[in-house]
């Protein structure tokens, strides 16, 4: 699939499936393995060039936990049993013990107060500490959950001491809008100036990705749209965005596309557009400045609707064999072509329903300065899922080549390349000369 990094929800012992409700922050839940399991996996996929991302739940814990042990089912003195716990002071309790502030007022989710020192303590400073801990253990990247409930002085101190054992440690934040300008809790955030966060999840192209299959907006909108993410954000944070179509807290794609179909449409015609249109944003995806996120099994056709029809196990021997291999296909032209990671970007709207861009690199120059191969791609969508279109593109003069059909060769002549569409599809293109 061409994966480098595999990003696990909470891996640390909770009472739920889900694992937001931590238990205890050092523990590896019993059901998935133990901690030399986790280790071995860390140095066996770093022996095949994949990195381990670890989800930090820091906002909040469980509430049968270690900490708070409202179920006393810890060998602790939790914050729940009593003022003397050591824990104490890490919740805000209204009437002891039964009101406290909890995550979006779930009961099970007790939060925890970021800016008591003997939490932050335990979270990084501490010798024994959460972060330094599974930092021995060899674990490098996080991804904050829920980042807008954390300190930006608390998000500086977790990035300076990850940066301190590893400087290439990332640190990415769960964020859903725009995040150059983003305010929660009544305060602009510091996120993307520097010793905050390395990168973001990158809700908003997913946003502007759906809303142009449904037909809400179209390719001139989405012009615009991207163009002011562009702007928005640093060209470094722009390039390392997570950029996903699916996730733990959505619906997956291959669902939501079918919903959108119109419900008249004969079932097999229905699954073959929704195909298509999977392969369209998938390839958009793969080809965008950003880092692509393919959440597990969405290149194997499961479905899924709202949060935990979203997260159902993995079909192993059941695949469905033709989206399997476009997505190996798609991760494979993203890794051997330097020029779909760091090449230059430009969008083109080129009719309601088409959307389109190009990435180069030129004169051995990427868009960062470095040396690099000289390459150019474009890529083109059709949304349209009855009508066929014609993109008029205007681009450098020579052929190009699609790389999905390398018999498939178009010329550009004065200055103009002129291909057709078939609805719902995609194309990337190579210039051969």
């Amino acid at each position: 699939l061409g994966v480098t990094v595999i990003y696990l929800n909470p891996i640390f012992e909770a009472e739920s499936n889900h694992r937001y409700d931590t238990g205890d922050y050092h523990k590896i839940d019993p059901l998935l393995g133990t901690k030399e399991e986790f280790e071995q996996l860390i140095k066996e996929a770093a022996d095949r060039g994949i990195e381990i991302m670890l989800d930090g739940v820091f906002s909040h814990t469980g509430s049968n936990s270690i900490y708070f042990n409202r179920e006393n089912q810890y060998d602790s003195l939790g914050a729940y049993q009593s003022k003397e716990s050591p824990y104490y002071t890490w919740y805000t309790f209204h009437h002891y013990p039964d009101d406290y502030d909890a995550w979006w007022g779930v009961g099970t989710l007790p939060t925890l107060n970021k800016e008591n020192e003997d939490y932050q303590s335990f979270l990084v400073d501490d010798e024994n500490s959460v972060i330094q801990s599974w930092q021995r253990s060899g674990v490098n990247h996080w991804r904050l959950d829920v980042a807008d409930e954390l300190t930006d002085d608390l998000i500086k101190k977790l990035y300076r001491q990850l940066k301190k054992e590893d400087k290439s440690s990332v640190l990415l934040g769960e964020v859903w809008e725009d995040a150059s300008n983003k305010s929660s809790y009544g305060n602009r955030r510091d996120y993307f100036l520097g010793g905050v966060l390395d990168s973001v999840m990158n809700y908003p192209l997913r946003r502007i990705m759906l809303d142009f299959m449904k037909g809400d907006v179209d390719a001139f909108f989405v012009n615009r749209r991207l163009t002011t993410l562009h702007e928005h954000y640093p060209q470094q944070y722009f390039y390392a965005l997570m950029n996903m179509l699916s996730s733990h807290d959505v619906e997956r794609i291959i669902t939501m596309l079918h919903d959108y179909l119109p419900g008249d449409m004969e079932e097999e015609h229905r699954v073959n557009i929704n195909r298509a249109q999977v392969k369209g944003l998938s390839l958009w995806l793969y080809s965008f400045p950003g880092i692509p996120s393919l959440y597990y099994g969405d290149e194997a056709g499961v479905d899924g609707g709202a949060d935990p029809d979203n997260r159902k196990p993995y079909p192993w021997g059941n695949e469905e064999q033709d989206l399997l291999k476009w997505y190996k296909q798609i991760g494979k032209w993203r890794k051997e072509h330097p020029v779909l990671r760091t090449g230059h970007w430009k969008p083109h709207d080129l009719h309601e329903d088409l959307f389109g861009f190009e990435r180069w690199i030129d004169n051995g120059v990427d868009a960062f300065g470095h040396e690099a191969h000289d390459e150019h791609m474009v890529y083109l969508f059709n949304r349209n899922i009855t009508e066929k279109r014609t993109a008029h593109i205007p681009i450098r003069k020579g052929k190009w080549q699609a790389l999905q059909n390398k018999k498939r060769i178009f010329s550009s002549k004065k200055g103009n390349l002129s291909i057709e569409l078939n609805p719902s599809e995609c194309i990337l293109l190579r210039f051969m000369q």
